[in-house]
């Protein structure tokens, strides 16, 4: 839930990804809407956990302009870097602030380009505390823009590269005389 200054409910969001194992069998799917609101800081937008991990859903935080992305997670031990990597590299395809609270796992703040500005790993100082200073300014990327466009044209390209080459006549090799 995000409240205003004034008490408002702004909006409430419900996790739309669900974990296949845990989550799902628990807890019926939001709608996949990516929620927005403009602050005195910036636009701030919001997912839960898992839901960072699909492309196009994050996406949306890239297309409505979000300055911030707000991700409390819980991980396991075996998956929180992995988690905590591919968090990192939305908000980096997206130019968003990434700011990644957990209560098991990598809790971590990173800006637009995905410099880290803090980090801890729950599993090594679980009370550990960060004070940082975020960048109150998104910015729009290429991939925002494109999606995955260039991905698909470089499938194709192969695709006919290799067709072309299994299509093409061979010529036969020359005797010796």
């Amino acid at each position: 839930m995000l409240f205003a200054p004034d008490g408002r409910l702004i909006w409430e969001y419900h996790k739309a990804r669900l974990v296949p194992i845990g989550d799902a069998a628990e807890m019926t799917p939001g709608p996949a809407v990516l929620p927005s609101a403009d602050t005195p800081f910036g636009r701030l937008a919001t997912v839960i956990c898992f839901d960072a991990s699909f492309i196009s859903y994050i996406r949306q935080a890239g297309l409505v302009g979000a300055d911030f992305l707000f991700t409390p997670s819980n991980d396991w031990y075996q998956n929180r870097y992995d988690h905590a990597n591919i968090h990192t590299f939305r908000a980096i395809e997206n130019g968003v602030a990434l700011v990644r609270p957990t209560a098991k796992g990598i809790t971590l703040v990173v800006d637009r380009l995905g410099r880290v500005l803090a980090q801890s790993d729950y599993y090594a100082a679980p009370s550990a505390i960060a004070l940082v200073a975020v960048p109150t300014a998104g910015a729009p990327t290429v991939y925002t823009l494109i999606g995955d466009s260039f991905a698909y044209a470089s499938a194709a390209g192969l695709a006919v590269l290799a067709a072309g080459s299994c299509l093409r006549r061979r010529v036969p090799a020359l005797q010796p005389a």
